[in-house]
């Protein structure tokens, strides 16, 4: 069986980037004014994130792990787009298969509809199963806080089939996501343990 190549991320605030509407401003729902006083409450006892996220460091990543860099229509943007980068730059019959979970009631980008591209849960068995047969296979199990409830830590963990495009999708990973006013910096630090990521990419707590 052909064994992937396996990336992992992190996500850091782009401060280059104004941000018309903040992220960790949108929770599900916003119901009194209590609620908007304990988003702000949140975002001024976070730290600063280092001015340069491509140096951090374990000891300074955890300044943006519990930060909300993407809300619930920008993560699923952030997904089509990353799809459609994949597909337009590397091949165009990738198979892309993306690890989400709800809550989440809106519409999905049509990039996200498409045949090759699947959202679900473990799906990381049949994401191998096609790159055992040869096929062009990205798996994305990521742990990105969409709200201050969710459960994650801002990281991205990938698989590729075959294992020697892993530098082609590196490159679109670390490209310019600054429309999202955030950039991605690769984390060696971060364990790539395939059961723990479909486990937590599943979780809302």
């Amino acid at each position: 069986m052909n064994a992937p190549a396996r990336l992992t991320y992190r996500l850091a605030r782009d401060a280059q980037q104004p941000v018309t509407v903040a992220a960790n401003a949108y929770r599900m729902p916003l119901a009194s004014i209590a609620d908007y006083a304990r988003v702000v409450q949140c975002d001024d006892w976070l730290p600063a994130e280092p001015k340069n996220a491509a140096i951090a460091t374990h000891e300074t990543a955890p300044a943006g792990e519990r930060r909300v860099l993407l809300d619930h229509v920008q993560y699923f943007a952030f997904l089509a787009e990353l799809s459609g980068r994949v597909r337009n730059e590397i091949d165009a019959s990738a198979r892309l298969f993306f690890e989400v979970c709800a809550p989440y009631f809106g519409s999905l980008p049509p990039a996200l509809l498409q045949p090759r591209v699947l959202l679900g849960v473990r799906l990381f068995d049949e994401a191998q199963w096609y790159g055992a047969r040869g096929e062009t296979v990205v798996w994305v199990g990521d742990h990105i806080l969409r709200d201050l409830d969710y459960a994650g830590d801002n990281s991205i963990h990938c698989a590729v089939w075959p294992a020697h495009l892993a530098s082609a999708v590196d490159a679109v990973l670390l490209s310019d996501w600054s429309r999202y006013a955030i950039r991605a910096y690769t984390d060696p630090s971060a364990s790539f343990n395939a059961a723990d990521v479909l486990l937590r990419s599943t979780r809302h707590e």
